[in-house]
């Protein structure tokens, strides 16, 4: 699928009474096997979710695809999730998220255009300009976090890449729907990062 190879789909799957349960599935994928767990008791008014989560590597060009990125990718995120929540539809259930999530990446790449499209405002702040044409390196890329009632606090968020670097943290209000983020770009000039406060 979207030129990745998926094999070897190993999934237990019980369904009673409204309950359903993966205890476990494995997805082998080309940096490492896929490993999750879901629960859902659909029962109850207020149906009970829980999920976990460990994949070393998910291709980077299947996540851009569906983000509807520009061109092609290439890399893997690592990513490590145990969340719960519970609700009747899925912005109940954002409000009530609980749990962490973390994501990394180290050596990716990306075309400019996607980089423009993903961090245009940033690029604007620091005068950047970034050719349309190209790639772009992903070095480095860190997400690590918690959420409580459907708030996420992140005490990292990091991107370290050929244009641009990015350093801070930030808070995430899913039932809100709003962002509290305080970020501390480097502008890269002739090969050395240069803060911008």
């Amino acid at each position: 699928f979207h030129q990745q190879a998926f094999h070897d789909l190993q999934m237990a799957m019980t369904l009673k009474d409204g309950r359903l349960n993966i205890g476990s599935l494995k997805l082998d994928l080309p940096a490492g096997a896929l490993q999750a767990s879901l629960t859902v008791d659909a029962s109850t008014d207020i149906p009970p979710l829980s999920m976990t989560l460990h994949a070393p590597g998910i291709p980077f060009s299947l996540i851009s695809h569906f983000a509807g990125l520009p061109d092609e990718t290439s890399g893997s995120l690592q990513v490590d999730a145990q969340l719960r929540s519970a609700g009747r539809s899925p912005h109940e259930m954002a409000a009530s998220l609980n749990g962490s999530l973390n994501a990394t990446m180290i050596g990716g790449k990306m075309s400019n255009a996607a980089l423009i499209v993903l961090a245009s405002a940033s690029l604007q702040a620091l005068s950047i300009d970034v050719p349309a044409r190209g790639e772009t390196e992903i070095h480095c890329f860190g997400l690590i976090g918690v959420f409580n009632d459907g708030i996420g606090k992140f005490g990292t968020i990091a991107v370290a890449s050929t244009y641009l670097e990015m350093a801070g943290s930030g808070q995430f209000d899913l039932k809100a729907e709003t962002a509290a983020l305080r970020l501390h770009p480097m502008a890269q000039i002739t090969g050395s990062p240069v803060s911008v406060p």
